[in-house]
């Protein structure tokens, strides 16, 4: 009788396939890493929470001993992803070298620093909790739990660049009076696909998202100006869910000097079409009105301090943004100094 192959599976929490040795027809994946996923995303949404309120202190001109609080949760995050990170590695069959390449220490001392009791002890106290609705089984978050589901969830935090775009398409909606249903009817998109959009849980491509935008434009209504705005900020907003850079441009003497200017002020405006495009005074209470119009128009790039308070507000990310006001400020200063003849090429 001959002896049976080897078969390969697919692990039913961690997605991944394994092969089981010859002879055995069932077994469970002996690396499976769920559970160490799972604890990796809690440890990462909890480090997302602390920026977000260190961020929110540092605008509020917090006193020093509030900022200095937030020192010794930072340090136990950082410990705790350390060593979510080592047991996902070594369930995966990572070496200890490999491992202790990235923190620049050899394999005897990151194993003498995280023995399996310890490392137990850590993903025993980062658990997560599915029926809280954070995680789901197999360690992603579940749809619907995220960015916008609650009032507390709107009223404060950055979102994800998904999570942007997902934003302004459901006020898109909200706006045209029709129920989601009827804009996928339009749009030929099955119902439960532009549910998932609008949760902010599918990155749907360029075509897709220009059928949404047409079923949200009343039929009687020709493309005008400010239509066209719209789709571009709609557009950036979907190019910034599709990279994983920010979006400053690459320096060299072909860019053209107010490009970055125009670019910065078009990625504000996005995210001021992601947040409902509000009443000015409504954006943040130490946020002068008339500053962020000009902003807005593109008249004036203001001075970071601002511009990170207004990021911020309409819950974009400062840090995405920082590299290419760098660039613009240094546009609109180098025009009001001057500039030397060739300097943008």
């Amino acid at each position: 009788m001959a002896p049976k192959a080897s078969r390969t599976l697919t692990c039913p929490d961690c997605n991944r396939t394994y092969t089981l040795p010859t002879g055995r027809s069932s077994g469970a994946h002996p690396r499976c890493d769920a559970a160490e996923q799972a604890t990796l995303t809690v440890i990462a949404e909890e480090m997302h929470r602390l920026a977000n309120e260190i961020l929110q202190g540092i605008y509020n001109n917090n006193d020093s001993a509030k900022a200095l609080s937030h020192c010794a949760p930072l340090r136990k995050l950082c410990e705790d992803y350390e060593a979510a990170a080592v047991a996902r590695g070594r369930a995966r069959g990572e070496t200890w070298e490999s491992l202790g390449a990235h923190l620049r220490i050899s394999a005897n001392r990151i194993r003498k620093r995280w023995p399996n009791t310890r490392l137990r002890r850590v993903l025993a106290s980062r658990q997560p909790s599915p029926p809280a609705g954070t995680l789901s089984r197999r360690g992603r978050p579940s749809p619907g739990t995220g960015d916008g589901d609650t009032p507390q969830a709107m009223s404060r935090g950055t979102r994800s660049p998904q999570q942007q775009l997902a934003s302004a398409l459901s006020h898109l909606v909200r706006r045209s009076g029709r129920t989601s249903r009827d804009i996928a009817a339009d749009a030929r998109i099955d119902p439960s696909y532009v549910s998932r959009i609008l949760a902010g849980t599918r990155r749907p491509s360029w075509p897709v998202i220009e059928r949404l935008l047409d079923a949200c434009r009343p039929q009687s209504t020709p493309p005008d100006p400010v239509t066209a705005r719209l789709r571009e900020d709609v557009r950036l907003l979907w190019e910034a869910a599709h990279r994983s850079h920010s979006p400053a441009l690459a320096v060299g003497d072909n860019v053209p000097a107010r490009r970055a200017t125009q670019r910065f002020t078009a990625e504000l405006r996005a995210l001021y079409t992601a947040a409902g495009s509000p009443p000015p005074e409504a954006v943040g209470r130490d946020i002068d009105p008339q500053v962020l119009q000009t902003a807005l128009a593109g008249e004036t790039i203001p001075d970071w301090d601002t511009c990170g308070r207004i990021i911020f507000a309409l819950r974009g990310r400062p840090a995405d943004l920082r590299p290419l006001w760098a660039q613009a400020h240094h546009d609109t200063s180098t025009q009001h100094n001057g500039p030397p003849a060739g300097a943008f090429g």
